[in-house]
């Protein structure tokens, strides 16, 4: 159970480093 909470915030963190990627992406393209 541990685990997969660890496993969830990881994904977190990594979703969310991607959609501020795309976002300043967006921002630049613009």
């Amino acid at each position: 159970m541990v685990s997969k909470a660890r496993y969830s915030a990881h994904f977190d963190t990594k979703l969310r480093s991607i959609v501020v990627f795309f976002g300043s992406e967006k921002t630049s393209f613009i």
